[in-house]
């Protein structure tokens, strides 16, 4: 899976999937007030026809939104601005992703990284939408005869920035978090392998190999 960070408005920027959040209420975060005002309220009406709640982990996917460059428009339930802690915060990643998976989107553009979350910081935020992104694209198919094949499954993640903030820490911390979800699927492969298959020999091979890399 790939990951870089892009500024600029959310309207603008093209992908197959666009992410923002709403509050409790209906109340947009700043992504998606952009998209709203670029679609003329087309956003804002939905929600107030009941649609969608800003109830945490809910999620509402729309197609072909007015005034947008992305193909679709993915819109996530936060819950209360003040309750948006670093656990309410995962929970909603991890609703976000089965979404993002569902869609047969190829890329998506999240704007997560600028969520007014507890204690935690842009790049915090952005290291747990990697790892979040790897849970859900994670299958262990190595010991079936034929490979579930899925040409649309989600490769590509944008994080989305509204404002200018230092790359290199945001990139540095995107690249961490990536080595660890690397080596979490890993250990999980190694986990579901058979005892005639993870033998004690192939387990010292690989953290050779590991070493090598």
């Amino acid at each position: 899976m790939e990951f870089s960070i892009k500024q600029g408005s959310p309207e603008k920027l093209r992908s197959a999937c666009v992410l923002v959040g709403v509050f409790d209420g209906g109340k947009l975060s700043d992504a998606a007030q952009a998209l709203d005002k670029a679609a003329q309220h087309y956003i804002s009406e939905i929600i107030a026809r009941g649609d969608m709640t800003g109830k945490p982990a809910s999620t509402l996917l729309l197609h072909k939104v007015p005034g947008v460059a992305s193909e679709r428009v993915l819109l996530l339930g936060l819950g209360k601005p003040a309750e948006l802690d670093a656990r309410q915060y995962r929970d909603c990643l991890r609703a976000a992703m089965r979404a993002l998976q569902a869609t047969g989107a190829n890329d998506a553009l999240l704007y997560l990284a600028e969520l007014p979350v507890k204690g935690r910081d842009s790049a915090w935020c952005i290291s747990q939408a990697v790892l979040a992104a790897y849970e859900s694209a994670y299958r262990f198919e190595r010991l079936k005869s034929k490979a579930e094949k899925n040409g649309k499954a989600l490769h590509k993640i944008q994080f989305g920035l509204l404002s200018a903030k230092p790359a290199a820490t945001l990139e540095a911390s995107l690249t961490q978090a990536a080595a660890i979800a690397q080596g979490m699927a890993l250990a999980k492969d190694l986990g579901n392998l058979p005892g005639n298959v993870c033998t004690p020999t192939y387990l010292a091979e690989q953290a050779l190999s590991l070493a090598n890399t």
